[in-house]
């Protein structure tokens, strides 16, 4: 960062973190990495089509989990990719994943601002002048990957339905046929016998919603083109899952993301109009 004029978004982090040094070589700001997308805890588990957004630190470590990144001992020596979790007034506001741990440097994605470089002890000192001021409160916790307790979770959590898609366990049933479904996906008929829902039935569109003022489409947005996420602990989809049978799963757009050697993704509950660093 030295010899570079400061933005705004480098002063602000000067000024609220003694630490942080305009002259230092390790803190660095990516430029074009901001994004709405994700955010810091989605960033440190190298998840970018969505925020992770928990509502308490219980479920930051079930949503964690559901990337393979479970909670160690702090006094364990660093590895490359360890996750540490901020924490103020028990709340979970802000995480960075260690870079390199010989040097201490970390990365971090600021809200929905830019991903930085910067030195471990940077975000979790005090406010310039402000001894007692902690932004993101001090680091509390680590994470780090394990493929084996993963590999444990899923057998625990995680089932397959017959169309092979990944749900929780208190969500499956099975119809009268033996298949297993989302239970959302299950009704009765008239004989009595538990079936799945047939698709709904997609209407012709109206031309003034097709052609009109407010309905000219120029296809998907960017990350745009998946279910929307569970937004309540009862999994209730509402009418926006309109479409079942093969197209229906949560997090579907999410397939294609690895972690080490294993495939997953989360079904974790998404707190709403929450956002964190």
């Amino acid at each position: 960062m030295a010899n570079q004029e400061l933005t705004n978004f480098q002063r602000d982090i000067i000024r609220d973190h003694s630490a942080a040094n305009e002259r230092a070589q390790n803190f660095v700001v990516y430029p074009d990495t901001e994004s709405s997308y994700f955010n810091c805890f989605a960033y440190v588990v190298n998840e970018t089509s969505r925020k992770v957004t928990p509502a308490s630190f219980a479920l930051l470590v079930d949503e964690f989990a559901g990337y393979g990144y479970f909670k160690i001992s702090p006094t364990e020596n660093f590895e490359a990719h360890d996750v540490e979790v901020y924490i103020k007034h028990n709340i979970a506001l802000h995480a960075h994943r260690i870079k390199d741990p010989l040097s201490g440097d970390c990365e971090s994605k600021m809200g929905e601002g830019p991903i930085i470089s910067h030195p471990r002890a940077m975000l979790d000192s005090p406010g310039r002048n402000r001894p007692n001021f902690y932004k993101f409160g001090r680091i509390s916790h680590r994470f780090r990957y394990n493929e084996e307790q993963f590999r444990a979770w899923k057998l625990k959590n995680i089932c397959q339905t017959t169309s092979g898609r990944d749900i929780w366990n208190r969500d499956a049933m099975a119809t009268s046929s033996g298949k297993i479904i989302h239970k959302n996906l299950a009704q009765k008929s008239r004989s009595g016998r538990i079936v799945k829902k047939t698709p709904k039935a997609k209407g012709k569109a109206k031309e003034g919603k097709a052609k009109g003022k407010h309905g000219s489409s120029s296809g998907p947005k960017k990350h745009g083109n998946h279910k929307p996420h569970i937004s309540n602990a009862t999994d209730d989809y509402g009418d926006d899952y309109d479409n079942y049978g093969d197209n229906y799963a949560p997090y579907k757009s999410f397939r294609t993301r690895k972690v080490s050697a294993l495939r997953g993704w989360t079904l974790f509950p998404v707190a709403e109009n929450q956002s964190s660093f």
